[in-house]
């Protein structure tokens, strides 16, 4: 395989009248582990939290052309029902605070994305990517909303406002 050295694979799990609760999942590699839990109540509630700490950069560099050479910390987080979801994603490394994405979205009929934020806090490219022609970012953040129905995307209506500052 691509990942060097084994992996380890660990769940819990119940499920009780219509309701399933993943207690705990954990993979790990020789590098990266990973970490999560969800409980789905048929279409009414979902939640669930994934964490991979540390995420290796080898195990990423193993799938991907992605410029990286510091391990990340990575969380995604869900919460809601299918007709109104908030997915989560934040990652933080030596060379980055802070990269934050939430999205509001609609699982329904027909799925469409109707807010995004993005939050980018610290971002030292060099380091992050062992690049030294990578910028530097202090901050970066987007809001927007509006609804894009991901089968029809050319047609959706989006705005936000964008804010960067300190780019070097």
């Amino acid at each position: 395989g691509r990942l060097e050295g084994p992996l380890a694979f660990g769940a819990v799990a119940t499920a009780e009248g219509g309701q399933i609760t993943l207690e705990q999942l954990l993979i790990r590699t020789g590098r990266s582990v990973l970490q999560s839990q969800a409980e789905v109540a048929g279409e009414e509630q979902i939640t669930g939290d994934l964490q991979l700490s540390p995420l290796s950069w080898r195990d990423i560099a193993a799938y991907t052309d992605l410029p990286l050479e510091q391990d990340l910390d990575a969380r995604l987080s869900l919460s809601g029902s299918l007709n109104s979801l908030r997915a989560g994603l934040e990652l933080r490394a030596e060379g980055l605070e802070l990269l934050g994405m939430e999205a509001g979205v609609t699982l329904g009929a027909q799925p469409s994305l109707h807010q995004f934020t993005l939050t980018l806090r610290n971002l030292d490219g060099p380091l992050l990517s062992g690049d030294p022609g990578m910028p530097e970012i202090a901050r970066l953040d987007f809001t927007g909303a509006g609804e894009i129905i991901f089968e029809q995307y050319e047609e959706g209506l989006f705005e936000g406002e964008l804010t960067l500052g300190d780019v070097t």
